[in-house]
């Protein structure tokens, strides 16, 4: 990972890397947070850790592609989406 620290702040340089890492991680768990609470994924009733692993995969997959699909060319003349 690159600081955008100053090189005279060479000491606090390990600081900078920290904190670049911590708001890396809270970026990554907001949108895991987002996309729990947007698909009810707490709602989901599975009894194996398997099971849980590949419903994960779905939603984090439909989640990730839906907007992108949203998106083509036509998209709104076959499915009847609205701009608004």
């Amino acid at each position: 990972m690159t600081s955008g620290a100053p090189p005279f702040l060479s000491g606090v340089y390990p600081f900078f890397e920290t904190v670049e890492g911590y708001l890396s991680r809270w970026r990554i768990e907001a949108a895991i947070r987002f996309v729990k609470q947007s698909y009810g994924f707490e709602n989901i009733r599975v009894m194996t850790c398997a099971r849980i692993r590949n419903m994960a995969s779905i939603v984090l997959a439909s989640a990730y592609f839906a907007p992108a699909i949203q998106l083509l060319p036509g998209f709104a003349e076959l499915f009847g989406a609205d701009d608004g």
